[in-house]
């Protein structure tokens, strides 16, 4: 229990970042977000789309919990928490769902005769059956077009199954791709969730102490001036900062939540509280778009002045239409959270220097990737070898639970002294999660083979990519067409092995510490040798926070985000002591 509840007379710890449906605040603009949801289970979503989206921590999954609790007696829902999955996979995780028996051999041509067989009887019964996909851009493009060919389940006069999307941003430039558009075209109600203001942010902390048990006042005007600043109104960020300011007025003594506390624990969680603050002007992003437009015209174009992929213009101007269409969405005084620069190693300056080509086209630039190249430079990324790299991917096929690897990772004496590679499926919000270089495959045309790069950076609107030969900065828009499988291959220092509730290991000690060591939501029980049921479960609360399938088994994807949480940790306290020296 929080040692703070009693201290200040609380039944429950008001901030805790779990969606707790019984501690929704509902703002206008969630109200509003809602009804878009019921508008979607009910008949007036007709089977299209309906599309939710906003940034990471305004309240989507809350929502959506919200929303279950509200759906109607004949309505069916099919939630899907972990959109990772292959297409196959997809439609298993449907059928599961809503209990329709199959055979695991199934083929997917297979699994859906028998989900239509489903949705017939459901309709005749004056059932309503929803799909609900949360997280969902991270779903790959072809998972995205097996739920489209979905809607196509239907009678004469009605469609059988309604599809309620919820993602981050993301998920619009992933819908606004030219290889998307037929579904995209089948939405048919959207809404993008914004932070809360600043009345709106007070209101939230008084009413999240109402539910807690507390009435009296708790945080000074200014602490809640202070919360909504620092926070930029997202409620995750509120309920991160507020609940550190109760643990510190307990620790204080003090009988109010005042600005300086909320600060200092602002700063105790690790956030820069400038990058928080900074806010974009409409004019300034348009103009900036519109530059990178031009700029990627040139850059792409060939000796002969003719741009190599035609569809870069058409991308580009589409971009700049869709920053200012988001910016003039936004609340003028809505603060932009900086997006962090992909980087493993806090060494940077022991990375070999590589060459920048940006006077060749983007397709002749591809042509020139060397492999070897890039093995060597992500190497260089972790002060290793290429070898130890390049090993530990060629057993990424190996799997998890498999008794060989599981015994040699027991035989292992140090998990600092491995490195293990993982592929998963994603998008730039996912790489953006990870903030570790990453191998990607392009697709320059179709039949030609793919080409690996490495992206060492990402920004806003572009990536700094090597081809193992050259690095060279390139837009967004321009890499999307190119990469559309979105495979993303990446490697941590640690053991491949999988561990589940039972099992003891050195290994999982070492885990544990990294675990107990994070910013947000670090573990605090017991770090020792046992996968008990306190790990398992902070596992699984782990899983969610980051998108992940919450099955509480610490597996390649688990091991990788925690890795990549501990690195980007590490990285910035050197970061922070040499500017400090």
């Amino acid at each position: 229990m929080t040692v703070y509840l009693d201290y200040f007379g609380l039944q429950q710890a008001p901030f805790s970042i779990t969606p707790d449906p019984g501690y929704v605040y509902l703002s206008r603009r969630h109200e509003d977000a809602l009804a878009h949801l019921l508008y979607g289970i009910g008949r007036g979503g007709s089977g299209g789309f309906v599309q939710l989206t906003g940034e990471v921590g305004t309240g989507k999954t809350t929502l959506c919990r919200c929303l279950l609790e509200q759906i109607p007696q004949d309505t069916r829902i099919a939630l899907i928490l972990n959109p990772m999955l292959s297409p196959l996979d997809l439609l298993q995780a449907i059928c599961d769902e809503l209990g329709i028996d199959y055979q695991r051999d199934f083929s997917s041509r297979e699994l859906v005769n028998a989900l239509n067989t489903f949705l017939l009887q459901a309709h005749s019964r004056g059932e309503r059956v929803v799909l609900v996909i949360d997280e969902a851009q991270n779903l790959q493009p072809q998972a995205l077009e097996q739920v489209r060919l979905l809607t196509n389940l239907e009678t004469h006069t009605d469609k059988l199954l309604q599809i309620i999307l919820l993602g981050q941003p993301e998920l619009r430039e992933l819908l606004a791709s030219a290889g998307l558009r037929q579904l995209a075209q089948r939405i048919t109600a959207r809404y993008h969730l914004l932070p809360l203001d600043e009345a709106e942010t007070a209101a939230y902390v008084k009413h999240r102490l109402s539910v807690a048990g507390r009435q009296q006042p708790l945080f000074t005007r200014d602490a809640c001036r202070a919360l909504y600043r620092l926070s930029a109104g997202v409620p995750r960020l509120i309920n991160i900062y507020a609940d550190r300011a109760l643990m510190g007025a307990y620790a204080r003594d003090a009988e109010k939540i005042t600005g300086n506390i909320v600060r200092q624990a602002c700063q105790e969680v690790g956030q820069n509280t400038a990058t928080l603050r900074h806010r974009w002007q409409l004019p300034g992003l348009v103009a900036a778009t519109l530059l990178l437009a031009l700029v990627a015209i040139w850059w792409l174009r060939p000796q002969g002045g003719q741009p190599v992929i035609s569809s870069t213009t058409a991308e580009a101007t589409a971009a700049a239409n869709d920053a200012a269409q988001d910016v003039a969405a936004q609340d003028k005084d809505l603060a932009a959270v900086s997006i962090p620069a992909v980087s493993a190693s806090a060494n940077a300056s022991a990375r070999p220097a590589a060459a920048t080509t940006t006077n060749v086209s983007l397709d002749d630039w591809l042509q020139q990737a060397n492999a070897a190249g890039i093995w060597q430079h992500w190497a260089a990324h972790w002060d290793k070898d290429a070898g130890m790299l390049e090993a530990a991917c060629a057993e990424a096929d190996v799997p998890a639970d498999d008794a060989g690897s599981l015994a040699a990772a027991r035989d292992t004496a140090a998990a600092g002294e491995a490195f293990f590679c993982t592929t998963m499926y994603g998008n730039w919000g996912r790489i953006r999660q990870l903030q570790l270089p990453v191998v990607l495959l392009l697709q320059p045309a179709a039949g030609r083979p793919s080409i690996p790069v490495l992206v060492e950076r990402l920004d806003q609107a572009a990536a700094t990519v090597h081809n193992g030969a050259a690095v060279r900065q390139l837009p967004l828009a321009a890499l999307n067409p190119l990469w559309q499988n979105g495979q993303i291959t990446a490697v941590c220092p640690g053991q491949s092995v999988a561990w589940t509730l039972g099992d003891s290991a050195a290994d999982i000690a070492s885990l544990k510490r990294q675990a107990a060591g994070l910013a947000l939501q670090p573990f605090t029980g017991s770090v020792d040798m046992q996968y008990d049921q306190d790990f398992a479960d902070w596992v699984g609360r782990y899983q969610l926070r980051n998108g992940l399938q919450v099955d509480r088994v610490l597996g390649r994807d688990t091991r990788l985000f925690l890795c990549a949480e501990s690195q980007a940790m590490a990285s910035t306290a050197v970061i922070t002591a040499n500017q400090q020296e």
